[in-house]
């Protein structure tokens, strides 16, 4: 059973992002590789990352069962990703 964190992301400009771009530069470059074929390696947790990807397709954070929230916060405030928390 996952637990809804946020569904409304918080507006704060970022460099490393942007909403039309396909890619985006990290703020620890050490961390991306570029295979040959133009793929992206990031070296960070799956585990945390598949839901902050699912947050940026929906702009809802829902943190998986056995995911330490305040670890996911962590994994997003790398990415320089900020989001709300509120009741519906």
């Amino acid at each position: 059973m996952s637990a809804v964190v946020s569904s409304k992301p918080r507006e704060k400009p970022s460099p490393a992002m942007e909403a039309s771009s396909t890619m985006f530069d990290p703020t620890n470059a050490s961390q991306l590789q570029i295979d040959s074929d133009g793929s992206v390696f990031i070296d960070r947790s799956p585990d945390l990352f598949a839901p902050i990807l699912d947050f940026l397709r929906t702009g809802r954070l829902e943190v998986p069962a056995g995911i330490n929230v305040n670890i996911l916060d962590d994994e997003m405030e790398h990415y320089d990703l900020y989001y709300e928390v509120y009741d519906k």
